[in-house]
């Protein structure tokens, strides 16, 4: 079954613009609304995420409402807040069910957000993290939970690919362990890459000072050929600062949670250049996609600035990945989504596309990003990790 979701100003809803071979049924539309619970952190370490990633799906869902809903039913968030905490995040999943919530959007990290989409699962409820990019996390629940983003093991592969494709023969890894997403990348990426690691440190997620792993760099001279930055901002900011006022300037590659409309700001366009991050969305510069562009304004309007992370826009996909599902399945039962999502392929998505579904996660288009010599983010490639050796 093939979907292409159109963005021309409003989602068109008949479908939300979508050519589906499937019969849909009429929406089940029980009590007037579909309930979405958001158990998410709104507050602590992670909200920086969690909250970029909950007001992009607001505005996916504000799109979906403008036209018409599903077969004409309205989609309300109701939202928690796991106060970034592990512990709470069933608990707070829990609460949302049994207060109405008829979905559980999950935190964006499996390490925070697996407690929520296991209460989920053990009520009966589908549940969905679109950010997420994690296998394991789908595996740790069950059949009624799906990731949204591109998976740990294709972004790894996409970053290796990316570095044999430039010539870069001699890799220096920093790595911050604290999370699976990015220690499974390294992992993955050390089985893709063609070339030498010269050097690597583990990087503490809660370092300031990185002067000690960019001496070694420095110190390396011409072995280091470029450094896999595996860590999120705001640290790949002062990483990278740090790393070129040493004189150090050789490319940086990482993934998407580099991206920050802050991270120019911090870096500055001298230290930006042959800085590469690759993510499952570009939303960042001047020449995206139409719906992209649509997408940022909207969000820039109603929260008074514009996306703060790549998560902004993976939660609006999550939102539109949704309600074309809720439309197939024609009710808000659990194994129907799950079943929905599945048999999407070729979803083109503002700025992506989703390929296919295995095993309730996406295998997606990833975009390398760069940027100018005036430090603004620009499209460089579109990779599709399937492709590579």
């Amino acid at each position: 079954m093939k979907h292409r979701l159109l963005m021309l100003g409003l989602v068109s809803i008949a479908g939300l613009g979508i050519s589906v071979e499937a019969p849909m049924a009429a929406f089940d539309c029980q009590d007037g609304a579909i309930t979405i619970g958001t158990a998410r952190g709104k507050t602590g370490g992670f909200a920086f995420f969690d909250e970029a990633g909950r007001k992009g799906l607001s505005i996916a869902i504000d799109q979906v409402n403008a036209a018409g809903g599903i077969d004409g039913c309205m989609i309300k968030l109701v939202e928690g807040d796991t106060q970034s905490n592990p512990a709470l995040a069933s608990q707070v999943a829990e609460e949302l069910i049994a207060a109405g919530a008829q979905i559980i959007m999950a935190p964006a990290d499996f390490d925070i957000g697996v407690g929520a989409s296991q209460a989920a699962q053990a009520a009966g409820k589908f549940s969905f993290s679109p950010e997420a990019s994690s296998i394991a996390w789908t595996q740790a629940v069950g059949p009624h939970f799906v990731t949204g983003a591109t998976t740990i093991e294709d972004l790894g592969t996409a970053i290796a690919g990316f570095a044999n494709s430039r010539g870069w023969d001699g890799i220096y890894v920093a790595t911050n362990p604290a999370f699976n997403f990015f220690t499974e990348q390294e992992r993955v990426f050390n089985e893709v890459y063609k070339g030498t690691v010269v050097g690597r440190d583990d990087i503490a997620d809660d370092a300031t000072d990185y002067s000690a792993v960019v001496t070694k760099i420095r110190n390396a001279g011409d072995a280091v050929k470029a450094v896999f930055l595996n860590d999120y901002f705001p640290h790949v900011g002062t990483f990278i600062k740090q790393l070129r006022a040493a004189g150090v300037t050789v490319p940086v590659i990482g993934n998407g949670t580099m991206s920050s409309a802050a991270l120019p700001e911090v870096v500055g366009a001298d230290g930006l250049q042959e800085v590469y991050f690759i993510s499952t969305a570009y939303y960042e510069g001047k020449d995206v996609d139409p719906g992209v562009a649509k997408f940022v304004a909207d969000y820039t309007a109603k929260f008074g600035a514009p996306p703060e992370n790549g998560n902004s826009i993976l939660g609006f996909y999550g939102g539109l990945i949704l309600a074309d599902a809720l439309k197939v399945a024609g009710s808000v039962d659990a194994a129907a989504i799950s079943d929905a999502i599945a048999k999407q392929t070729d979803l083109t998505l503002p700025g992506a596309t989703y390929y296919a579904w295995e095993n309730r996660y996406p295998r997606t288009s990833q975009t390398v990003i760069g940027f100018s010599p005036e430090g603004d983010f620009k499209a460089v490639e579109v990779i599709d990790a399937r492709t590579i050796q």
